[in-house]
């Protein structure tokens, strides 16, 4: 609203989340053409819009989210805790969470006049983004065990399988980097090969599914459960 009452474009310099330090610049403002040059603008009513707390909301930061499972990988994967089942459960979060993310439109970060003109620059984290905070770290602490590269592996080749076309560079990217990564972590070529199988536990490489008689007439999917993702069980 105080871009089009005041004819301007306003770029929000940090992500929502981000931390800004005291004193930093934090909106970028341009003149429109239709803005007068000698026409005063008041930023009060944007820094009215804006507000400053003290730690980030996942009701506003779903990245926030993301972060809060990493860390708690990375903690597991530390030499002192080298806990790395706890690490695979928080792989199986974020998972379920970048299936979720793979078709989902993300929201523009540029808001438009009714005319097309630019009125709002809003950096905003995308699919490239999503899939680097969730994997790069855990992938640098974790290629070195087993478990957390089979599992790594599983979740991307799954993650190819439903991602468009144009969201699959990201995934590839991470399975360059995590072939690099088992090659420079292990001497043995058995253990290489072990790393490099992907399983959706870690604990051993995924048996394909046993081909039945006959013609494949449809399949049922976790959106059919009451529960969406987790881990399988039976009645």
């Amino acid at each position: 609203r105080f871009a089009q009452d005041h004819s301007v474009t306003v770029e929000l310099l940090y992500m929502i989340g981000d931390f800004v330090p005291s004193g930093a610049p934090l909106v970028r403002i341009w003149r429109k053409p239709a803005m007068s040059a000698g026409q005063e603008l008041s930023t009060e009513a944007l820094s009215q819009a804006i507000e400053i707390g003290g730690e980030r909301s996942m009701s506003q930061d779903p990245a926030f989210g993301f972060r809060q499972i990493v860390d708690i990988a990375e903690r597991a994967l530390s030499p002192g805790t080298n806990d790395p089942s706890t690490a695979v459960q928080a792989l199986d979060e974020l998972h379920d969470l970048l299936r979720r993310l793979a078709r989902r439109e993300f929201a523009s970060p540029s808001r438009l006049a009714d005319d097309g003109s630019l009125l709002l620059r809003l950096p905003r984290p995308d699919w490239p983004d999503y899939v680097a905070l969730a994997l790069d770290e855990i992938r640098q602490y974790g290629a070195g065990s087993l478990q957390v590269a089979r599992r790594l592996r599983y979740l991307l080749l799954d993650l190819k399988a439903v991602a468009p076309a144009h969201r699959q560079w990201p995934l590839d990217r991470q399975i360059r980097l995590l072939d690099e990564a088992i090659a420079a972590r292990y001497d043995s070529a058995d253990d290489r090969r072990a790393a490099a199988e992907p399983s959706p536990s870690g604990m051993g490489p995924a048996e394909a599914p046993a081909q039945a008689a006959g013609s494949d007439i449809g399949q049922l999917t976790t959106s059919g459960l009451p529960k969406h993702g987790g881990s399988l069980g039976k009645s």
